[in-house]
């Protein structure tokens, strides 16, 4: 039994009540209707405050030796300084309340080690909506740019990378090589 203590929570029982007579039909409708009851009833309540990770990026990140930084962010710091010249002004945008450097550390983190934005978002201090955002403004502004630093061989290139790679692994026809693969690959016996 609920305790009716506002004006809220009456009208929320009252909507509740309303529903469940409309649609009762089967017990699933009943799981729905509790659902739905304390959804409306946690209208008006105050927010509870989570703890959370604070200024992990600005205390913590700075402090990890030049391989642990390399390990989560999959780049050196040189690499994650340039790359935040070079894109910088992408993410910089008047709407955007989360620094540069922030917004690359949370994409490259999700990307380096595809933790969920729930996580992420606790990591950085930020919200899931924005560890979101972040993720797709670096993933639009790295596909804007991919021309200028992907570089397919041309017809004259191809058959010297060939013969390198033949020469480095015994491996025929290959002509480029991406490091990391969600696919599980049966090494060449």
């Amino acid at each position: 039994m609920f305790f009716i203590k506002n004006k809220v929570e009456e009208a929320a029982v009252a909507a509740a009540v309303a529903v469940n007579t409309i649609f009762d039909d089967d017990e699933q409708e009943d799981e729905e209707f509790e659902d739905f009851f304390r959804l409306v009833a946690a209208v008006g309540q105050e927010r509870v405050a989570l703890p959370e990770t604070e200024n992990y990026f600005e205390i913590v990140v700075p402090r990890f030796l030049l391989s642990d930084f390399k390990s989560h962010f999959r780049m050196s710091r040189t690499t994650f300084e340039e790359l935040s010249l070079i894109i910088g002004e992408d993410l910089d945008t008047p709407q955007s309340h989360v620094a540069v450097m922030k917004k690359l550390a949370v994409a490259f983190w999700y990307f380096g080690n595809l933790e969920v934005y729930r996580s992420l978002s606790d990591r950085f201090g930020i919200s899931k909506s924005t560890a979101w955002e972040c993720v797709i403004d670096v993933a639009k502004s790295l596909c804007a740019r991919a021309q200028n630093f992907i570089h397919w061989p041309t017809d004259q290139e191809i058959p010297i990378i060939q013969q390198e790679f033949y020469e480095m692994a015994n491996f025929p026809g290959v002509i480029g090589a991406i490091d990391g693969s969600h696919i599980k690959i049966s090494s060449p016996h």
